[in-house]
């Protein structure tokens, strides 16, 4: 998976929840990349599974919940550095539907 997923991921974290949970999702043993991460990287997606279900736990919100906070995040990073794929589209799946 792509790593901006993964920082996104944690900026999200830390304007929502703060640097404790940051460090909390990010020190789990079980993280090959041992919690770091780049943009241009790539890491396994089951980090961010693992890291996803650490912050439930952190915050005791529905897993539902925080993924679709996620995204919502996620698609106003993409549409901010990234506006003319955004131009004549009504909705973020009109967005995923036009990306081959």
């Amino acid at each position: 998976m792509k790593g901006i997923v993964f920082t996104e991921f944690l900026e999200m974290v830390e304007r929502e929840f703060g640097l404790e949970v940051v460090d909390r999702i990010t020190s789990l043993p079980g993280l090959q990349s041992e919690g770091a991460y780049t943009a241009v990287g790539n890491y396994p997606h089951f980090e961010l599974v693992t890291m996803l279900d650490e912050l439930h736990s952190a915050v005791g919100l529905p897993h539902r919940d925080l993924i679709f906070a996620f995204g919502q995040s996620l698609l106003r990073t993409f549409a901010r550095a990234h506006a003319s794929f955004f131009e004549d589209i009504g909705d973020a799946l009109d967005f995923l539907n036009g990306i081959e």
